[in-house]
């Protein structure tokens, strides 16, 4: 200063009352009329607030730094110019570009969006700026700097003046590639058939309720063409079930070059499949569509050194005539074709409402079984699951098994399906819980500790008061909640979802848990399984019986695995009946598993005896 020159600084000085505060002081020498030095001017100004306001602002600035450099979404601010003037390292790694190469330059949505997403994007980009919402959220596709496509979660915000204008808006980004391509793989997987990519049972019962309603627009017609191939079985049996899956595929090739482009054909498991044919006038039609479809099959299929020959029995129904709804008209197909078989195969029939011997044969078989539950001739047979970890025996499926003396043996999978349709599967379903339920308090009287599943079949959720019924049932045997699991099928989920969701949710609440019998086999949509209220999936026994040969068996229960594992979810394996069966289970942490290698289905006592024989 002494030597002409002006200074500032800022520096902390004591107050005559002992405070110390920030002062500004701006030092100037004061010259006399010569223009020489002759002393210093000090103007000092309080700064203490300002310094303050400042360091906090600083130090606001350095911790949302550091929280937006760290956080794992990448954070975009963007100003009215649509010019970049935030770009965090978190946004390099997700689209490529580097941060000097991108701020404050305006990014077009052709540099970052989809060409397909554009529309919605700029949509809600203008609102935005419009004021007319204050923030966003979206899933969209957005292009890498290498060209990549990526699917990104995108929350957009608004950041206002202090007049409440927008000065820019803030943008956090996810990359949720990983997790669209899994919903798109399982949503994949539960409308289309593994083996050949046709659609499943899923998609084709919503197929053909679009088709009818249509139809019900144009007056014109629906045919539902049921496909049974004769005695598959015999393939399966004699040449293996991998040349039996690729007779599938090229069945599934020959059927389709024979329909047009608007006919659908759908897999429905093993040699079942069905097709849709619509807007047609005449029904004579379908007869032409079926000898079609028989003789593009009845060419020999050469697979490996094999000639195979298929036949085929096609059942058929009509909308309107023979229903007006799409669960009957399929329900409809399905007797024509079992009247095809009576009739020696290798033919079509049209569904025919007097097929007399197909029904007397249901009502008798009806008959027997109401007798047998009005007088106890059902049994429950318990087949263990068992722990993969020590292969301890930990619960046990309730199995319902009738033995008749006029039909011999009936198979569950025939008299589950006469007592849904006769209406006995309510007294039934409650006969086998309190059956198990009493089973179960008894065991663990007995130092069996064992957790008991009892499957409910879908027609028991038509009942509004199930939730309730059960649980009474469950009380009134002194047994607790938390000792039985309920086993649904997947293609009880179906029907009324919200409905059986709300039982579920109850019956949850209650203590009681959930599992999805049948797992795998994609009736049901995939994508409901985070909104069901479950605790177990059950890999279906169809995917464990060729785990050693099938490659796509195997795939999928490996993925079922994972999904299971991923949503929290305990996994049993159904139908498990080798050691090399159970080492793939037990090397991909499946948790549990049921079936022949340790023991079928057994009578109370002689289940009892076998648990004591394993201690």
């Amino acid at each position: 200063v002494l030597a002409g020159e002006t200074i500032s600084t800022e520096q902390m000085l004591a107050q005559p009352n002992g405070e110390q505060r920030w002062e500004s002081i701006h030092y100037a020498p004061n010259r006399d009329a010569e223009g020489n030095v002759i002393g210093i001017y000090a103007v000092h100004t309080d700064i203490h607030d300002e310094k303050r306001n400042r360091e906090a602002l600083r130090r606001a600035n350095w911790m949302l730094s550091s929280h937006i450099n760290n956080t794992p979404l990448a954070v975009l601010e963007w100003d009215r110019d649509f010019r970049l003037v935030r770009w965090s390292p978190q946004a390099e790694n997700i689209f490529g570009w580097r941060a000097e190469e991108v701020l404050g330059k305006p990014i077009t949505g052709s540099q970052l969006t989809h060409e397909g997403d554009r529309p919605a994007v700029v949509e809600i980009i203008d609102k935005l700026m419009a004021g007319e919402e204050p923030r966003a959220i979206g899933i969209n596709r957005n292009y890498r700097k290498d060209g990549q496509t990526i699917w990104c979660e995108w929350y957009h915000s608004c950041l206002l003046d202090e007049q409440g204008s927008i000065v820019s808006i803030l943008s956090f980004v996810q990359d949720v590639s990983t997790r669209i391509q899994a919903e798109e793989r399982l949503q994949y997987l539960a409308t289309r058939d593994a083996l050949t990519g046709l659609p499943n049972r899923l998609l084709l019962q919503e197929r053909v309720g679009q088709a009818i309603a249509q139809a019900k627009r144009s007056g014109r017609r629906v045919g539902v063409l049921f496909i049974d191939l004769d005695r598959f079985k015999n393939v399966n049996d004699t040449l293996g079930h991998r040349i039996g899956d690729e007779l599938l595929k090229g069945v599934t090739s020959a059927l389709s070059a024979t329909l047009r482009e608007t006919d659908l054909l759908a897999r429905l498991g093993g040699d079942e499949f069905m097709v849709i044919v619509d807007d047609f006038d005449d029904p004579a039609m379908l007869s032409r569509v079926a000898q079609k479809l028989q003789a593009a099959i009845s060419q020999p299929f050469r697979i490996e050194d094999h000639n195979i020959y298929v036949t085929s029995s096609i059942g058929i129904s009509v909308y309107p005539d023979d229903s007006d709804d799409s669960e009957s008209l399929l329900k409809h197909a399905d007797v024509a074709m079992y009247r095809s078989k009576e009739l020696g195969r290798n033919t079509y029939q049209f569904f025919d409402v007097d097929l007399a011997a197909r029904r007397m044969k249901q009502h008798t078989l009806e008959s027997a079984l109401r007798n047998a539950v009005q007088n106890n001739g059902l049994e429950v047979h318990y087949q263990p699951v068992v722990r993969m970890s020590d292969r301890a025996i930990i619960g046990a499926e309730a199995l319902l098994r009738w033995h008749d003396e006029e039909h011999g043996d009936v198979a569950p999978q025939v008299f589950i399906p006469l007592a849904e349709e006769s209406g006995l599967i309510h007294v039934l379903g409650d006969w086998v819980l309190r059956s198990a339920a009493e089973q179960c308090v008894a065991w663990r009287k007995a130092g069996l500790p064992l957790t008991v599943s009892v499957n409910l079949s879908g027609r028991q959720f038509y009942r509004d008061d199930l939730a309730e019924r059960i649980s009474q049932i469950v009380r009134e045997a002194a047994c607790e909640p938390s000792w039985i699991e309920l086993e649904v099928t997947e293609s009880s989920l179906l029907h009324d979802l919200d409905s059986i969701k709300k039982v579920l949710e109850h019956l949850r609440q209650q203590g009681f848990s959930v599992a999805i019998d049948d797992f795998g086999t994609g009736y049901s949509s995939l994508s409901h399984l985070k909104h069901f209220p479950i605790d177990t999936l059950k890999i279906d026994i169809s995917f464990i019986a060729d785990l050693e040969t099938d490659p796509g068996d195997a795939a999928i229960t490996e993925a079922i695995i994972a999904l299971a594992k991923g949503l929290s979810l305990r996994v049993i394996a159904e139908g498990v009946g080798t050691l090399a069966q159970f080492e793939f289970l037990d090397a991909r942490g499946c948790h549990c598993f049921q079936g022949f290698w340790v023991s079928p289905a057994l009578a109370p006592r002689a289940f009892a005896e076998f648990i004591k024989s394993r201690r």
